[in-house]
């Protein structure tokens, strides 16, 4: 039965992308993601956002996740309330973040214009390089702390790097970083060996500039995917997906040496500055899968969930690379799209996680550990949900599959509480683990209290109360409940 409507849904999937290609299968081998931009955008609220989540948990099981802000802010911004509420919010809906990381932005340079300069920390020399001591300590130690505190299952540390090379003043410095990439793959997996690292390139400006060569300076046994952006309609010559040769993408292959491929970035912009429409950026999507078969990439993200402008309004093309428009309507890839991850992924589930251990008893308004692990029989890197029986759950991660790991909390109100955890992979949850059984009770330091605790007798749970006045005890077994 199962079978059945895996081929029932790859037949419907065929169907709408109007393609006749025998090329994909019953199950999906890779991961999809997106930035879950909200609609109504620049003025969208807190609800729109959430619904932003909630949808791309529809379609996705990945979300890029940028900062605004300099590299070496980063680590103060992911510990801001606003951040802590996002990624809550991430892990509530069962999505995992790719972090992201970059070393260069787009500033002014006098006489030039517009060029790609290296971001250097304002208590550093303007002409500092990739080559300085001092930066690359601070660099590697970023990095390194990020990983230590999120773990991330996926971290970038370089976006688009042959953009940086193209400015002939960084060529040099390119080397550079190079060897910056291994030795932070190095301090990144020292803290968080799971955690995939990639760099990024974007396949429009390697064909441009043929700069295909930059690839293979990289030493492949510190990196875990190769990755790629690409935008096909920005190649003046290409007004709609069918003018693309099907061999677009073969170069990636000669480059890679055999590592994992990821694209945290593909689209077809629908407004008419590109000539584009939402019939030409449905089909992008049918050729996409298509070119990129024999490459089997482990991630597609598509750039945008909403549009950033209204059809009509916008001031450019890339405004309009959404799944939905900005007012939230579902445009024609949007069906694609979600067709394509009803797909099947290829997966087996985390096994339950061990009971957690810790103190079963303590004081309330005190923080108390527990720990537990689980297992994962495709190597997944594993999230973890406590529940801590009071009506707060705290998801955390990720982390290696079979690692033990710990979870804070304390309990505000005295009584009886189960605590119980369960795990999941990048695609599915497992079952809830057996419950471990705490009390909190009160403490004053004078007058009357009554601090309740539980004993079990035959399998069977009471409780039992001490009686305190002016921190004189006296026990007295005041009611029994069966438990």
């Amino acid at each position: 039965m199962g079978r059945a409507l895996s081929i029932l849904v790859m037949a419907i999937f065929l169907l709408s992308l109007n393609t006749n290609s025998s090329n994909f299968h019953n199950e999906r081998n890779f991961l999809m993601g997106i930035v879950s931009n909200p609609k109504n955008y620049p003025n969208f609220t807190i609800d729109d956002i959430e619904e932003a989540y909630n949808i791309t948990s529809s379609v996705c099981e990945l979300v890029n996740l940028w900062f605004s802000v300099p590299w070496w802010e980063e680590e103060e911004k992911l510990f801001s309330p606003s951040t802590q509420a996002l990624l809550n919010l991430i892990y509530k809906e069962k999505l995992t973040p790719i972090f992201h990381t970059n070393f260069w932005s787009l500033q002014y340079v006098e006489g030039y214009g517009i060029a790609p300069l290296l971001d250097i920390p304002p208590d550093m020399p303007e002409n500092t390089t990739l080559e300085s001591e001092e930066f690359r300590h601070r660099w590697i130690e970023h990095v390194r702390n990020i990983s230590r505190e999120w773990h991330p299952a996926f971290y970038n540390i370089g976006n688009e790097v042959d953009l940086f090379y193209n400015y002939e003043p960084n060529q040099e410095d390119f080397d550079n970083y190079v060897s910056l990439v291994a030795e932070s793959y190095d301090a990144i997996k020292s803290v968080s060996p799971h955690t995939k690292v990639m760099v990024v390139f974007k396949v429009e400006n390697l064909i441009d500039k043929n700069t295909w060569f930059l690839i293979d300076k990289f030493d492949k046994n510190k990196i875990d995917l190769i990755a790629f952006t690409t935008y096909p309609y920005l190649i003046g010559s290409y007004t709609q997906p069918s003018d693309i040769p099907m061999n677009y993408y073969d170069e990636i292959m000669q480059h890679v040496g055999g590592k994992q491929v990821a694209f945290t970035e593909i689209g077809w912009s629908s407004s008419h500055l590109a000539e584009g429409n939402e019939k030409k950026q449905a089909d992008f999507l049918t050729w996409f899968m298509e070119a990129t078969e024999d490459i089997s990439p482990a991630i597609i993200c598509w750039l945008f969930l909403h549009d950033m402008a209204e059809e009509g309004k916008e001031k450019k093309a890339n405004e309009l690379l959404g799944l939905r428009k900005i007012n939230g309507e579902e445009k024609q890839v949007w069906q694609n799209w979600k067709n394509l991850h009803d797909i099947p992924y290829e997966n087996n589930p985390p096994s339950i996680p061990a009971k957690p251990s810790g103190s079963m008893e303590g004081k309330i308004n005190t923080p108390y550990t527990y720990s537990t692990f689980s297992t994962d029989e495709d190597n997944d890197c594993l999230y973890y949900c406590f529940d801590w029986g009071d009506g707060s759950k705290e998801w955390i991660g990720s982390f290696g599959q079979g690692e033990t790991i710990n979870a804070t909390h304390e309990w505000k109100k005295a009584g009886n509480y189960v605590i119980k955890v369960k795990a999941r992979d990048l695609y599915e949850e497992s079952e809830w683990s057996e419950g471990l059984i705490v009390s909190m009770p009160f403490y004053y330091l004078n007058g009357i209290v009554k601090i309740s605790n539980y004993i079990e007798i035959f399998g069977r749970i009471v409780l039992y109360c001490f009686s305190y006045f002016d921190s004189h005890p006296s026990l007295k077994i005041n009611h029994f409940f069966s438990g």
